[in-house]
């Protein structure tokens, strides 16, 4: 029975793989897009700046094998249903065989293959994990971590490269940012936030199609009637991206820093430790390529390009859940305010049914704060007789004129014409209940009210 709910009317199941996918393709889309424009920019800046070497081109082809890779490993993980707890125990292990190679290097006895390999096992499952995230539930804004690796240590070459760095150290913290860093900064930001808002998307998708879905819609929602985002939306969200991008040049670079107090390098003064005898150069290792030597000043880079970045991108990520917090605290009670003051007064002429069908909407929100909510297929008249006994239980106080709201508006619904006084009656009597509704509400009440849902 419930294989039988979870069919599809088109012949494909919510469970298949390709029906996964399917309804997947837009995150999934949108997920590469952010992390191949971050992989695209670091490698244009080692390119640009360091010239197109082979020791270069190897080791960005490397990288981008790991992190491609393992981003497109976890998310065919992901569509399998593969549990996290096993990935990241999984991965967890990988991190420790690497981790254990890495100290059999520290103690001499590692050879150039097997750094290669220590390289796969450290970044494959965090790339895998980032996969895995980029399309499970309410764990988007995990996988943005890998886009915003990349744009940040994009931006950390380009500085370093140009010289700006010195210009950061000696006291001008904003020089950072010039036309190529800033359009890198607000294309990343803008691709991350079109990916979350298309994860959305997908969320209402397995809400609707996936294995705990009650049942599948009859008719596949197509055309006008699948769910999509407004010209207000694009406008909003190009808005976002304009504040998120213009906070995070001006707070980031006031984050950084060039090293830990007492190495000397940084904001900590004179190293502290006792000078060391000079060791003599170790010769190569007999058949160490010049690639190879490339390869692991390559690695050097990125874990320094990677220590300075997760500042940043804790900054930037700081400053997106702020964000988010604001618009979760006063959206509802701004967009509250909008529609009452519109229903009250409309901002933009309307006819006189519109007006009346306004200030019915006025009383029904006001009836909705002290929970008397409209029944399926109940008209304004009955809606009114079942308010009056929860009012005169809060309040002796009539509310006047509310039968007669009703009155005009079900002549309206019902396409019985407007009399003479009926919008003046409506504009009144509204207001007058939506005030005198309020006043009953204990400040408890007030602020749900502020923050009930308007449908």
């Amino acid at each position: 029975m419930s294989g039988a709910l979870n069919d599809h009317r088109d012949g494909t199941t919510s469970l298949s793989l390709w029906g996964q996918i399917r309804e997947s393709l837009v995150p999934l889309v949108t997920w590469w897009a952010a992390h191949l424009l971050g992989l695209a920019m670091f490698t244009l800046s080692i390119l640009i700046l360091e010239g197109l070497t082979s020791d270069n081109v190897l080791g960005l082809l490397y990288l981008s094998a790991i992190m491609v890779g393992g981003g497109a490993a976890g998310q065919l993980l992901a569509l399998a249903r593969v549990r996290t707890w096993l990935a990241l125990a999984g991965g967890g292990v990988l991190w420790g065989i690497g981790f254990a190679l890495t100290l059999t290097a520290a103690m001499g006895g590692l050879s150039p293959v097997a750094g290669l390999i220590v390289g796969v096992l450290i970044l494959g499952p965090a790339a895998v994990w980032g996969g895995m995230w980029s399309l499970e539930t309410n764990r988007s804004l995990w996988a943005t971590w890998t886009p915003l690796i990349w744009m940040t240590g994009a931006v950390f070459v380009w500085i370093e490269k140009t010289g700006k760095d010195a210009a950061w150290k000696a006291g001008d913290k904003l020089a950072v940012w010039d036309l190529v860093t800033i359009p890198a900064l607000a294309l990343s930001l803008l691709t991350i936030l079109v990916y979350l808002v298309s994860r959305e998307t997908h969320r209402l998708a397995l809400w609707r199609r996936g294995r705990e879905a009650p049942l599948p819609p009859a008719v596949p929602d197509r055309g006008a009637a699948r769910p999509r985002m407004t010209l207000l939306g694009v406008l909003a969200m190009l808005v976002m991206t304009a504040a998120l991008t213009v906070g995070t040049a001006a707070i980031s670079p006031f984050l950084w820093r060039t090293g830990a107090p007492g190495e000397g390098d940084g904001d900590g003064g004179e190293p502290t430790q006792e000078p060391q005898e000079p060791q003599e150069p170790q010769e190569p290792q007999e058949g160490d390529g010049e690639w190879l030597k490339g390869m692991q000043e390559m690695m050097e880079k990125m874990v320094e390009a990677g220590e300075k970045s997760s500042q940043a991108g804790c900054a930037a990520t700081s400053i997106f859940v702020l964000a988010a917090l604001m618009w979760a605290v006063g959206w509802r009670p701004a967009r509250r305010l909008f529609v009452l003051r519109h229903l009250r007064e409309p901002l933009w002429g309307v006819s006189p049914t519109e007006r009346i069908g306004q200030g019915w909407r006025l009383v029904e929100i006001a009836l909705g704060d002290m929970g008397i909510h409209p029944m399926p297929g109940e008209d304004a008249a009955g809606l009114a007789r079942r308010a009056e006994e929860v009012l005169r239980a809060h309040s002796p106080v009539e509310v006047h004129g509310l039968a007669e709201a009703a009155a005009a508006a079900d002549r309206v619904r019902f396409g019985l014409g407007v009399r003479p006084g009926d919008v003046a009656t409506m504009e009144r009597f509204s207001a007058w209940a939506m005030d005198t509704i309020w006043e009953r509400l204990s400040e408890r009440e007030q602020l749900r009210a502020m923050y009930r849902a308007l449908t």
